[in-house]
């Protein structure tokens, strides 16, 4: 289990419609400002399609019900019921692949989607009886969920949901797809439950797998698979927003690392793309009876830092990223790095800004449980010798 982050603490936020903008990042080029809606904690309201999709009966998504829709149908029909009519504007006549075709929707179709949603879900949740959660793994309704967050990448939810359909997360027949779990109300199965804490008003905190959660309500699922391993449903919002944030459940800054002034709320989620490029730079790595096993061996010479099984505190991607957005208002041209198509060039950024701000006194590789990689590696010698020394 990894270990707690640093404290955030939750403060109340105004109604949806009284609530000011989000923080965006100090740099424009690194994100678009945006002005999301806002919720009480507690309140109410590229992967290919390489093997056969499963067939099912009752399949509710039209075949091709889009603006040029791929020429398989099942792909066809997939798509169709990720992206209904109206919701992107992307010629996917070519595509061959749900990856592909999420590429070419914009980061604004797809977070606008995703809020929508996500809204509509809350209040078909909110509508209707709440029981009383145990502990343990269950499907749940995701218009139950709350996340640890305040930020997400919208280009790992892409991966994400490229994944849900790759490992079957669809079934298809001649009218259309449906998800494949829950009675076609989940992408993902219950075999793989992200852990998440029981809280008042018969929410639930989801406190890691967030991107997973997105996905699914960008895949047009209404369940997703949780272990509750905390139960705290008696608690008064505001004890629940205390004790989440001693704990280490939550993430709540803005760009930069600032408190944030609203509450988390999937429909008020925004993009933060240097997030993302911690994520394509981490190397991660854990002790497998006294051998350094590593998930993903590839792209060494853009491996920023290493991210070490069991040691590294939740949420550092966006502590991470903080340190850099931090450090790109010193260093504007940063911004346009890390935007660069070349990840090489992406990698060398976040390298001097991560390297900048430890020399600053503003970050702690140890104290966040990870490496920093000071120069691009050829080969893995030296690294597993780091890593072996600090999990042994």
């Amino acid at each position: 289990m990894k270990v707690k982050g640093p404290p955030s603490p939750v403060t109340s936020a105004a109604p949806r419609a009284q609530t000011a903008a989000v923080d965006a990042p100090p740099e424009a080029a690194l994100a678009e400002k945006a002005a999301p809606k806002s919720a009480s904690f507690a309140g109410t309201s590229s992967q290919k399609l390489d093997r056969p999709l499963q067939k099912h009966a009752g399949s509710t998504s039209p075949l091709g019900a889009m603006f040029g829709a791929p020429k398989d149908p099942k792909l066809a029909a997939v798509l169709g019921h990720i992206l209904p009519p109206g919701s992107t504007g992307a010629d996917l006549s070519k595509v061959t692949t749900v990856a592909q075709a999420l590429a070419l929707v914009t980061d604004g179709e797809l977070m606008g989607l995703i809020r929508d949603r996500f809204t509509k879900l809350q209040a078909q949740s909110a509508a209707g009886p709440r029981e009383k959660l145990a502990l343990g793994v269950q499907m749940v309704d995701i218009g139950r969920l709350v996340p640890g967050q305040t930020r997400i990448s919208i280009q790992r939810v892409r991966e994400k949901v490229a994944k849900q359909v790759q490992f079957d997360g669809f079934v298809v027949d001649h009218t259309g797809a449906k998800p494949a779990f829950a009675d076609g109300q989940a992408t993902v199965p219950l075999a793989v439950p992200k852990p998440a804490v029981a809280g008042p008003g018969g929410q639930v905190l989801v406190i890691d797998g967030n991107h997973q959660a997105v996905a699914s309500i960008l895949a047009g699922a209404s369940q997703t698979p949780v272990d509750i391993v905390a139960d705290h449903q008696d608690l008064s919002p505001e004890a629940f927003a205390a004790l989440a944030a001693e704990q280490g459940w939550t993430y709540l800054k803005t760009f930069g690392g600032a408190d944030a002034v609203r509450a988390p709320d999937y429909a008020d989620l925004v993009d933060d793309p240097v997030r993302f490029v911690m994520t394509e730079t981490a190397l991660k790595a854990s002790l497998q009876e006294g051998a350094v096993e590593y998930e993903d061996k590839s792209r060494l010479d853009t491996r920023v830092w290493v991210k070490l099984a069991g040691t590294t505190v939740e949420f550092v991607e966006f502590i991470l990223a903080d340190a850099i957005y931090a450090r790109s208002q010193q260093d504007p041209a940063l911004a346009a790095r890390l935007h660069d198509d070349d990840i090489a060039v992406r990698a060398g950024a976040a390298r001097e800004a991560l390297a900048a701000a430890v020399r600053a006194g503003g970050l702690d590789p140890d104290q966040l449980g990870i490496l920093l990689l000071e120069q691009p590696a050829a080969d893995l010698g030296a690294i597993s010798d780091a890593v072996r020394a600090r999990l042994t």
